[in-house]
């Protein structure tokens, strides 16, 4: 077994959330996964690693780019669903998410 089959536990984590539809359960699912990718991709596997993995260091900077562009996503969908649970907890009305 390697990371690669651990990370293939994102899928029942997520067909779990369809089926709850919670928002703090969807805050902790993306809090949970945005501090392991953050974990694995920066400070396990560096970022120097990443983009002199590659045979052309232009193809290792795009990967990298992803990586960042992945993380600020799930940095963002904390931000909002924190302020779902945060609206929730006051009894305030729900903002949407889009």
């Amino acid at each position: 077994m390697n990371a690669f089959t651990y990370s293939l536990a994102i899928y029942p984590i997520v067909l779990f959330g369809f089926v709850v539809r919670s928002p703090r359960y969807w805050l902790a699912a993306v809090i949970g996964g945005l501090v392991m990718l953050t974990g694995v991709h920066l400070l396990i596997e560096t970022p120097g690693e990443i983009i002199g993995g590659y045979a052309q260091p232009a193809v290792g900077l795009v990967a990298f780019a992803v990586l960042l562009a992945l993380i600020a996503v799930l940095a963002y969908l904390a931000w909002r669903y924190a302020l779902v649970v945060s609206a929730t907890r006051r009894g305030t009305a729900r903002p949407r998410l889009s």
